[in-house]
């Protein structure tokens, strides 16, 4: 990461500020922003923003208050410009979305696919309340990317012990505890014990969908024994609550990396409305506090050019 030149990419996002002049910005990142070298990396694109004209907050949040049926923790960054202080600011962002839907309310109306299958002409049944109300499909819409990556008989035998575990004891697999010698291939048999995991059906949340996703599906098996496979493009899309119009461009492992690095768009759309509402002065006296003042102020080029 020190030597990742995306580490850095925050300092052309401040030249689009310089240059555009926004009245204000919103900028997300993962949770280890907050202990990247030390807390420096963060206190820096304080520093950064506030020289590019801004003042931000930052603030955590979790998708599945957004009504995404995903646990995903990210922090959320939002600014505003500094003759705008006096009108603007963090909003409050407190969820308000009630409800007591489950994981299975985004794949019971899928037809069931076996591993390396696809089918994209036809759903199993109609949209699902929860579908509805969130709005990731109508009647109308057709089926794209249902479709499952193939994988070895090996990681076949420890899906199924996986689901098995969890139907029986409701608990995950323990790798390499729960597999039988010729199962287990990794070295490391001491740490990522978690590194096989069912996406609990009856729970109100997944665990959190990652890029890594785009490399195999061991921490995504689809929670139907009949099935056993790991989840589809569209079943991972769902999960980060993308409506079954969108459609991912490229083959399908960069489809999943796509899917795995969004920001949910359900959760997008909560803070878009609010800073629009922000904007147009709809939410006074209905900001966060602001954090302290940077400590210091660079001097940056922010040059577009390159």
């Amino acid at each position: 990461m020190e030597d990742d030149p995306r580490s850095r990419l925050y300092i052309q996002y401040a030249g689009f500020l310089a240059h555009y002049q926004p009245r204000m910005f919103v900028f997300e990142n993962v949770l280890g922003l907050q202990s990247f070298r030390q807390r420096n990396q963060l206190d820096h694109i304080r520093d950064t923003f506030r020289e590019a004209g801004y003042d931000m907050a930052v603030h955590k949040w979790n998708a599945r208050d957004f009504g995404v049926l995903q646990s995903r923790e990210r922090l959320i960054i939002i600014g505003w410009r500094h003759d705008q202080h006096q009108e603007l600011g963090y909003p409050d962002l407190q969820p308000d979305y009630k409800h007591n839907f489950r994981v299975w309310d985004l794949l019971r109306d899928l037809p069931p696919l076996r591993p390396g299958e696809k089918d994209n002409r036809r759903y199993k049944s109609a949209p699902t309340p929860y579908l509805q109300r969130f709005g990731l499909r109508d009647e109308n819409q057709i089926l794209t990317w249902h479709e499952s990556r193939a994988h070895r008989p090996v990681d076949l035998e420890i899906y199924a012990k996986a689901i098995q575990v969890w139907d029986r004891e409701a608990r995950q697999l323990r790798y390499p505890d729960d597999l039988d010698a010729h199962q287990i291939s990794h070295k490391n048999v001491t740490g990522f014990k978690d590194r096989f995991k069912v996406v609990a059906g009856e729970k109100p949340f997944s665990q959190t969908v990652v890029a890594h996703i785009h490399k195999d599906g061991h921490y995504y098996i689809h929670p139907d024994a009949g099935q056993c496979r790991s989840l589809s493009v569209r079943e991972a899309a769902r999960l980060q609550s993308f409506p079954d119009n969108y459609y991912f461009e490229g083959p399908r492992g960069s489809a999943y990396k796509q899917i795995g690095n969004a920001v949910p768009p359900l959760m997008a759309e909560r803070i878009a409305r609010r800073v629009k509402a922000a904007l147009q002065g709809k939410l006074k006296g209905q900001f966060l506090p602001s954090e302290p003042a940077a400590s210091k102020q660079l001097q940056l080029d922010y040059s577009l050019a390159d």
